[in-house]
């Protein structure tokens, strides 16, 4: 456990809890081992969650924090969970922290995936899951107040603000009124969206060729809507075609273009802290609970029966 020579203030002090394993914090060893790359130190964690873990819209507790590093990708309390479980590892006491938050409609729709107005924004993540609702001024909305989950840590604060350990073997001040409870939220970030290339206007696909392919020896009989004997091998042909359009132009256009240059890609901007700014990125209009644990309430689950 933690070591302190003068004692946290009354209701500071971390208990066992927040630094235990639990279905969704998992400890394994490739978290333990993360955590120790990073340091074991907070400001490391956070920019590298922050930077590496693209958020998805949806709600609840869906997958550990091992299958967050595996995949790299979460919600709001999977990015929490993976975030806690590499600030327990790294010995730093860390627990959830939930509430109602504001962000402006333009931020909403870019954090969404770059949605084309506030509405569309806002049902994305209701059908994901996520509590939220637009608020309006002047008729239209100008910012969108939803469910969040994020992380409160138990950090060596004065002065280093979680830049530097307390001792050289634990990241808490053994001197308890130096340390403090600090937020911090990865999830909430800004994208960059690159276009792909317009493969429907530079190589369209000739439809009426194609189906005149489809049809060429086939029975087709309009009036009763069937068709039969499809000509297989001049689709083929057709497609096969166009194929080979479309890999020339691609290939002219740019070389070795990777899928997110064909199709267009999201591109998180980084971003690098040498101290742990203290406050959460969005405006808090309430705090909800703190747990050391994922409530049940948001726990994913499911039951199955085995019969003969």
């Amino acid at each position: 456990g933690i070591q302190f020579n003068v004692p946290p203030e009354p209701g500071q002090a971390p208990t066992a809890a927040d630094l235990a394993e639990t279905p969704e914090v998992t400890l394994t060893a490739a978290i333990r081992a993360k955590a120790l790359e990073l340091g074991n130190n907070p400001v490391a964690i956070h920019n590298w969650v922050r930077n590496t873990i693209e958020w998805t819209p949806t709600w609840g507790a869906i997958q550990s924090a091992q299958d967050t590093l595996d995949k790299q990708r979460g919600n709001a309390v999977d990015i929490a969970g993976l975030q806690i479980a590499l600030l327990r590892a790294a010995g730093i006491p860390a627990r959830y922290q939930f509430g109602t938050v504001d962000m402006t409609a333009a931020q909403a729709m870019n954090w969404v995936g770059n949605a084309g107005n506030p509405q569309a924004a806002l049902q994305i993540m209701n059908q994901g899951g996520i509590a939220a609702r637009g608020v309006t001024q002047g008729g239209a909305i100008q910012n969108i107040r939803f469910e969040h989950a994020w992380v409160q840590a138990y950090v060596n604060w004065a002065p280093s603000r979680g830049a530097q350990n307390g001792t050289p073997t634990q990241h808490p001040n053994p001197n308890g009124p130096l340390n403090a409870w600090v937020a911090l939220d990865a999830s909430v970030k800004q994208y960059s969206y690159a276009a792909g290339m317009d493969l429907q206007t530079a190589v369209p696909l000739d439809a009426q060729a194609l189906l005149n392919a489809a049809q060429s020896g086939a029975t087709v009989n309009e009036q009763e809507g069937w068709v039969q004997n499809l000509n297989q091998a001049a689709i083929q042909s057709q497609l096969t075609s166009y194929q080979n359009r479309l890999k020339t132009y691609i290939d002219a256009q740019k070389p070795n273009a990777t899928v997110g240059d064909v199709i267009g890609k999201k591109i998180l901007p980084q971003t690098v802290h040498s101290v742990l700014a203290g406050v959460t990125p969005l405006a808090i209009v309430q705090l909800g609970q703190q747990a050391s644990a994922a409530p049940a309430s948001l726990q994913h689950q499911f039951s199955y029966t085995l019969s003969d």
